[in-house]
């Protein structure tokens, strides 16, 4: 007799018993629980503690349509029957149909409405409902504003931009952006395409390409490239590296360490830019706190060095002194589809054979996904 044949003669002389199934299934034997469960239901269809037993093991197995069935005919019977609306409410999170389990936990918190279990599972209903969808659009439409001032006199510096980004599903996202800023009397413009894809499993890049064709506020050329790869326990490193195509080309290369840990996020980075007079160095640290919806956030950020956070054009470029300090916030809150995020800066720099300067930022951004 083979192995399969042995089981299933086995099987046919075990008691056709509920407690003996859930010991089965208990000890990893889901099959001959699955089959001792429906032995018990051929002789006693109605059994609900069978079928709620059956729906549960099904669940475990993925089977999640049969589970379904199962557990359904229990809560036709008794729409609030303890074990079995809890086990409907897994299954459907497992197969990703939150609306459903959330229908399923309002209905037993309107008899049990203290119950913590179902309210956990009713917030968990609701969260995956908004990740599905967040997950569903896949198109973002954004548009921002910033304001740059300072204390020698000088014009102050507006800039614009609008951007539209498409992500894909498993392999990142690809994303267009227009700049538009204004200094001095002059304005200029810059087109960037930016991608950020997946290479593997805790490994991924960050790459632009931005072209200016004035050339004067932003770089003729600009190109960014940064691998990013996590190791373990909530830390990501990245490497980094920019060319700005100006009149004088400069380089930049950037390393960042990041944690995260519970709601927090701590960012410590640095740049090296090397030129004809030596190697300038600026160290950066950041922290945010999300909310609950784990997408809004504020945060605060601290600057040391010749070098503000991102160099992009001739006024980050221009303002970059010698031994400078920088201050700021931020605060991104999402609004369903939407997001509105402001920022504010402070930034006080030594200069050779100049005076100190002191320049202020303001930003405010908007995005909508779709």
């Amino acid at each position: 007799m083979g192995a399969a044949s042995a089981a299933r003669a086995e099987s046919l002389d075990e008691p056709a018993d509920v407690e003996h199934a859930r010991t089965l299934a208990q000890g990893g034997e889901r099959d001959r629980a699955i089959t001792v469960l429906q032995r018990r239901l051929a002789e006693v269809p109605d059994d609900g503690d069978a079928l709620t037993l059956l729906g549960i093991v099904l669940s475990w197995e993925d089977r999640y349509d049969e589970a379904r069935a199962a557990l359904d005919q229990v809560l036709r019977r008794n729409p609030t029957h303890h074990d079995a609306l809890r086990a409907a409410i897994h299954v459907e999170l497992w197969s990703d149909n939150p609306a459903r389990a959330e229908e399923l936990a309002r209905r037993g918190l309107a008899v049990d409405p203290g119950s913590e279990d179902l309210a956990v599972l009713l917030q968990r209903s609701q969260n995956l409902t908004s990740r599905l969808a967040a997950e569903r659009r896949v198109w973002q439409v954004g548009a921002s504003y910033s304001y740059d001032g300072f204390d020698d006199g000088r014009e102050d510096w507006h800039e614009g931009t609008l951007s539209l980004k498409r992500r894909f599903a498993g392999i990142g996202s690809l994303s267009f952006k227009y700049y538009r800023a204004r200094h001095f009397g002059s304005d200029g413009d810059q087109f960037e395409l930016y991608a950020f894809p997946r290479i593997r499993d805790g490994t991924w890049g960050e790459v632009a390409m931005a072209a200016s064709p004035q050339g004067d506020l932003f770089p003729h050329y600009r190109i960014q490239a940064d691998l990013y790869q996590s190791l373990g326990s909530g830390w990501e490193a990245s490497l980094g590296f920019r060319h700005l195509g100006f009149d004088a080309s400069v380089q930049i290369f950037v390393g960042t360490l990041t944690k995260y840990r519970g709601d927090w996020m701590i960012i410590g980075r640095t740049f090296v830019t090397p030129d004809e007079t030596g190697v300038s160095v600026s160290f950066h640290g950041a922290v945010r706190h999300y909310f609950d919806d784990s997408k809004s956030y504020w945060g605060l950020r601290y600057g040391y060095g010749a070098s503000r956070e991102e160099i992009n054009n001739a006024n980050d470029l221009e303002i970059a002194t010698l031994s400078s300090h920088s201050v700021g916030a931020d605060l991104d809150v999402a609004l369903g589809s939407m997001s509105v995020g402001l920022n504010a800066a402070f930034h006080h720099g030594e200069r050779a054979d100049r005076s100190p300067l002191s320049n202020w930022s303001f930003g405010a951004s908007t995005a909508l996904r779709f």
